[in-house]
């Protein structure tokens, strides 16, 4: 199944498109949990968010973009697409045939979503609920 940029969009498409082919990027992040563990210079390979919702066309209304697996669900304003990345290979290995990853330069650890299967550019923010499971997961839900 195709994963599809659709919500408050112009043009929504499939990704990865044709047209970005060209523009892949390459980031070194070093990883850091809020379980305190850190995987230093991790080599993520994919495409800018900010690209992809630029080529969607987004509507007057968008203000933020959901981006899902499941019902966990990171949402971000569109002032922070640029320093997040939709990567589909993590040191020169593929995540797997369809396989997503967001990661975002300098984000908490909870908005880099893992096997990404749906990203919607919406109006606002409700929709989110990364940091409640995540928090939940790690046995600190009274952080919430």
């Amino acid at each position: 199944m195709a994963l599809t940029l659709t919500g408050l969009v112009e043009r929504p498409f499939d990704i990865p498109p044709d047209a970005l082919a060209s523009q892949r990027i390459e980031r070194i992040e070093d990883f850091v949990c809020l379980e305190g563990w850190t995987k230093p210079d991790q080599a993520w390979s994919g495409y800018r968010m900010d690209d992809l919702v630029r080529l969607a066309g987004p509507t007057k209304e968008a203000r933020y973009v959901e981006v899902a697996s499941g019902d966990f669900v990171a949402v971000l304003p569109l002032s922070a697409l640029p320093q997040a990345l939709l990567a589909d290979t993590q040191n020169g290995h593929s995540l797997g045939e369809g396989s997503w990853r967001l990661v975002i330069s300098g984000g908490p650890c909870y908005n880099s979503v893992k096997g990404v299967d749906r990203i919607t550019v919406v109006n606002d923010d409700r929709g989110e609920t990364a940091r409640t499971i995540s928090l939940t997961r790690i046995g600190k839900a009274e952080d919430i």
